[in-house]
């Protein structure tokens, strides 16, 4: 994903999006980031925003290392403020 494209979407309120910093521990977050992604898949939506905040950066690393190679993901790029656009 080339970084006008990432800019375009991070600031569009049109993509779907999957709001994980409110979860009540990783595994949670991740289950859901998981079920979400399928949904919007199925959905045939072509990008998904998902947030995972500003912290110790315990989450945004799990985010990142799960979507590194999920079947479901064609690319990814990491935002600097707590989220992450990818590309289903």
């Amino acid at each position: 994903m080339n970084e006008a494209l990432f800019l375009s979407l991070s600031h569009s309120n049109k993509i779907p999006t999957i709001d994980l910093h409110g979860s009540s521990g990783i595994v949670e977050a991740l289950e859901k980031m998981e079920k979400e992604l399928f949904s919007f898949s199925k959905r045939k939506d072509n990008f998904v925003k998902v947030i995972y905040g500003i912290g110790e950066g315990v989450l945004k690393e799990r985010v990142v290392e799960s979507v590194k190679n999920h079947p479901l993901i064609k690319s990814y790029h990491i935002g600097e403020d707590g989220f992450c656009i990818v590309e289903l």
